[in-house]
């Protein structure tokens, strides 16, 4: 039974807070998606260039549906599941978890990544989960100078979202090291802190929609859907947002002018001007890969955010521009073709002192312990957690 220890309250041991994405892994608890394989084979091969074979957790999950479907998945009356908890077993939430999707780690195992490399480097931190910050609030994160997520914080209820943006305005330090964050609405009802409400609305990367009527949260009584829907773009709150999925090889990062100005310039100390951040990796092999972020002005990242580095005109056409960014479905949309489907590494510095640091990838924590450590993808993210935990 994997668990998070936390230290005792008011006894932080460090500086540093690593966030579990609990809320994720709960929202693909025991996800059978592979389902596909007998319904729609075609969009599986469209979907991954892995070929996909099941292993024996696969094939308890397919035949034990007493222990629950994640919320990807649908009722047998074909309606979508909104709800998930984590008082039963989740298989998909174990150390050695496969995703079929790509034969690779995935949410709570790739996270793992992370966890090993703040130990090899040697940089003593503190744990916490998603439910600690919503039940919690500002007084879950506010102790600590830097806080940093795993490769997918997908699922953010209000309460948690108030509480980032509190504890940015108080000059709290943010390392966003993942793609596809902060992008469903998800409810929390306290007294039963052990489950998480997802209603899909009628836009977005999803597997099923809400039915007319069916938007609106028990949880919260508030509507669901995407942030963005509800004035909170995730590109507001870190300067990057989810612009593409694919599971067809993973790229590196080129350096953009913004790496070289003197606001940012100490993030890239021993990295040369036109070395490439990341063409290697666990994941898909690549530093920016599976769903992925880009800084764009129109969708609120503020101005001020520097641009640092990109993958544009890397990822292959397996990543295709999500579909709430495409008012018409035009040919040329993949990776090889539309600019915006790239990952961006941007710094967005505020009066407060506050900072957020974020590589936008899925991927990204998977390359940090390439060759143990030595090499540039780690390197980049020593050089900004040294100077957000100072």
């Amino acid at each position: 039974m994997p668990s998070y220890v936390r230290p005792a309250e008011g006894a932080k041991t460090a500086d540093i807070l690593f966030l579990g994405s609990t809320n994720t892994y709960l929202a693909y608890g025991n996800e059978k998606l592979f389902s596909l394989l007998d319904t729609d084979p075609d969009m599986v091969k469209k979907m991954t260039a892995h070929v996909v074979e099941l292993d024996e957790r696969d094939e308890y999950l397919r035949s034990r549906p007493e222990i629950g479907a994640s919320c990807y998945d649908l009722h047998a009356d074909g309606s979508g599941t909104m709800y998930s908890s984590r008082l039963r077993p989740v298989l998909t939430m174990r150390p050695e978890f496969i995703t079929w999707m790509t034969g690779e780690l995935r949410h709570f195992s790739a996270d793992l990544y992370m966890v090993e490399w703040l130990r090899t480097m040697g940089f003593t931190h503190d744990v916490a989960t998603d439910e600690d910050v919503h039940m919690e609030g500002l007084a879950a994160l506010a102790p600590y100078k830097v806080v940093i997520t795993g490769g997918h914080p997908e699922y953010w209820t209000k309460e948690m979202l108030n509480a980032m943006e509190a504890y940015l305005a108080g000059g709290g330090r943010l390392m966003y090291l993942g793609g596809n964050g902060f992008y469903w609405v998800t409810g929390i009802d306290s007294n039963y802190p052990h489950v998480i409400e997802v209603r899909r609305g009628y836009s977005g990367t999803k597997s099923w929609e809400s039915d007319p009527g069916e938007v609106y949260q028990t949880t919260s009584g508030e509507p669901g859907g995407l942030w963005r829907y509800r004035g909170r773009n995730p590109n507001k709150l870190t300067g990057i947002g989810f612009t593409a999925q694919g599971w067809g090889g993973a790229a590196g990062y080129a350096r953009l002018d913004g790496s070289r100005d003197p606001r940012a310039a100490w993030i890239f100390e021993g990295i040369g001007n036109d070395e490439i951040i990341g063409e290697f990796g666990h994941m898909l092999g690549g530093a920016a890969g599976d769903e992925i972020d880009r800084y764009d002005l129109e969708f609120d990242t503020p101005p001020e955010t520097l641009w640092l580095a990109t993958s544009s005109g890397r990822q292959s056409d397996y990543y295709q521009m999500v579909i709430e960014d495409q008012a018409f479905m035009l040919r040329g949309m993949g990776g090889q073709e539309e600019p915006r489907v790239r990952s961006d590494i941007t710094l967005l510095e505020m009066p407060s002192g506050g900072a957020v640091f974020a590589a936008g990838s899925i991927t990204w924590n998977a390359s940090l312990t390439i060759n143990g450590g030595d090499n540039n993808v780690s390197r980049l993210t020593a050089n900004v957690l040294r100077r957000f935990s100072t």
